[in-house]
């Protein structure tokens, strides 16, 4: 119910928005800006309903994994970008999982030892993210590829639609670089997914029991 009432209150700031988002809604997201998600409420119904299907997730790694939700899918409706991306945090991490015995130190005189629960952590993590994302969309963001028989985007070309980057560790400065090996990783084994296989192919079952849509 309270959920409820809170989509009501805000469902007004959406007014004079122009939705749903769909392929001919204006590219919002020009060269020098980072991509945007999801409007907040549309965001937190999702997460209450857990409205994240299992087939979304396309990729699996050390630092992240990611999900994929197409152009007609409720939530990518609910795009403020075209591409949208979200970044999330686990928020079981913490500074003493895998640090130094300064940062444990200096960490356990504090109120968490969660990196999540740092506004400056989450907006650096974050628009790291999100500048690496979007610089690797862009670059397959063309129009040279095979179409396949359901004559969406061709194939090795960056989709639109609405990512989620869930970041499973937190890593420190020295370990960006393969954070970043591992967005470009994901983006482009998106780009290069079938629209036949995103909707026809059973998922399989990756190691930590989540699934992920096979590729090739």
């Amino acid at each position: 119910m309270k959920l409820r009432l809170q989509f009501l209150d805000n469902i007004k700031h959406l007014a004079g928005t122009p939705l749903p988002v769909t392929a001919s809604s204006s590219a919002s997201c020009p060269p020098g800006q980072l991509p945007k998600g999801l409007h907040g409420i549309v965001l937190r119904v999702a997460n209450q309903w857990n409205l994240h299907s299992r087939e979304s997730l396309v990729y699996q790694g050390k630092y992240m994994y990611m999900r994929f939700f197409p152009t007609w899918h409720f939530l990518s409706l609910f795009r403020k970008t075209r591409p949208a991306v979200s970044v999330k945090f686990n928020k079981e991490m913490t500074f003493l999982n895998e640090c130094g015995t300064y940062l444990q130190t200096e960490y356990a005189k504090r109120k968490s030892v969660i990196p999540a629960d740092y506004a400056v952590w989450r907006r650096k993590i974050t628009m790291y993210v999100k500048s690496e994302f979007i610089r690797q969309w862009r670059s397959l963001n063309t129009t040279t590829g095979s179409f396949d028989a359901s004559g969406g985007t061709p194939v090795g070309v960056a989709k639109d639609g609405y990512y989620i980057v869930h970041l499973s560790k937190m890593p420190s400065n020295d370990e960006l670089p393969e954070l970043q090996r591992e967005i470009n990783a994901a983006v482009t084994r998106t780009a290069e997914l079938s629209w036949d296989s995103i909707l026809k192919t059973k998922p399989a079952t990756t190691d930590q029991g989540e699934t992920a849509t096979p590729i090739g």
